[in-house]
């Protein structure tokens, strides 16, 4: 278990902020032999939980529990003079699209801490998060996840894939409904802005795949820019409108046949849903109907749904 506060410190009831029944680290040895610095570049959980707690401040308790060691006094030797002379390094996320001009100019703060994981993997892992100031709280099942993670002071980078169920979600309660989900994900995280930037995000749930690009900024009323294409579900949206004994007599036929369905959310989330934009249509539809009805070849349409 691994808490904020130490044993003589720790309030009743205080969860960890990581527990597992298994934890496997992988470390840099060169490092360790030449500067004395444990640096652990891949990470295997299985089996627990990861608390997290976001206060009034905006930092997590991870991070207060961090900062809190690397405050603590040292005893005085040779090493820890020849440390303290040593200048401290600039702390930089790098995104997976390209160096931002706030992260390459950005300075380290006293005090600050870096997580940067070439490999992690989590497996049945349960993920709480408890936000105090805005009363807002998640829960998702991770039943397996691998990837990239970087953190540290100027915000986050993750490039994972992987299964997961969202059990709670307070501000969006309809989706813990949603089921199992299959994910790709790669974001970055600007702390400074508040604002979260899909890169690139693809999800799959009951057979329905989406692809995901845009922004959010979470102090600007939930403002949202995010852009989503399902075109790639030709079988699955059709077999919402037509018949499954008419699917099954045309599998071959409406296998040529290709959806539309891309649009894009824009706007405030506090008071109000955000604006929508869908296009919608169908292209190269053929199907026979039941019992000799009538034969639909070429079947052709599309159209846009704009609200606000």
């Amino acid at each position: 278990n691994y808490y904020e506060h130490k044993d003589s410190l720790r309030t009743a009831g205080e969860r960890p902020i990581l527990y597992a029944e298994t934890l496997n680290l992988s470390f840099e040895p060169w490092e360790l032999i030449r500067n004395q610095d444990l640096i652990v570049s891949s990470a295997s959980l299985a089996q627990g939980s990861i608390n997290f707690i976001e206060y009034d401040d905006k930092k997590l308790n991870l991070q207060k529990a961090l900062q809190r060691t690397a405050l603590r006094p040292k005893n005085s030797t040779k090493r820890d003079s020849i440390s303290k002379k040593k200048p401290q390094k600039a702390l930089t996320i790098i995104p997976a699209t390209k160096k931002t001009e706030q992260t390459t100019k950005s300075k380290a703060t006293p005090n600050s801490f870096e997580i940067d994981l070439k490999e992690i993997e989590l497996s049945d892992i349960r993920f709480n998060y408890q936000n105090l100031s805005d009363k807002e709280s998640a829960a998702i099942n991770i039943s397996s996840l691998t990837g990239e993670l970087s953190l540290n002071p100027l915000g986050l980078a993750m490039d994972i894939k992987g299964a997961i169920q969202i059990l709670d979600y307070s501000s969006l309660p309809m989706i813990a409904e949603l089921g199992p989900t299959l994910i790709e994900l790669n974001l970055d995280f600007i702390d400074k802005e508040d604002k979260i930037i899909i890169n690139k995000g693809h999800y799959e749930i009951n057979g329905i795949t989406v692809n995901l690009k845009g922004n959010y900024i979470h102090t600007k009323g939930r403002f949202i820019d995010m852009q989503f294409d399902a075109a790639a579900n030709d079988m699955a949206i059709l077999s919402t409108i037509i018949q499954d004994e008419v699917l099954r007599k045309n599998q071959v036929l409406l296998n040529k046949a290709d959806i539309v369905l891309k649009g894009k959310l824009t706007g405030q989330m506090t008071e109000k849903l955000p604006k929508i934009d869908l296009e919608f249509g169908v292209k190269d539809l053929s199907f026979s109907a039941l019992d000799g009805q009538g034969d639909f070849k070429n079947v052709r349409f599309s159209g846009q749904f704009h609200s606000g």
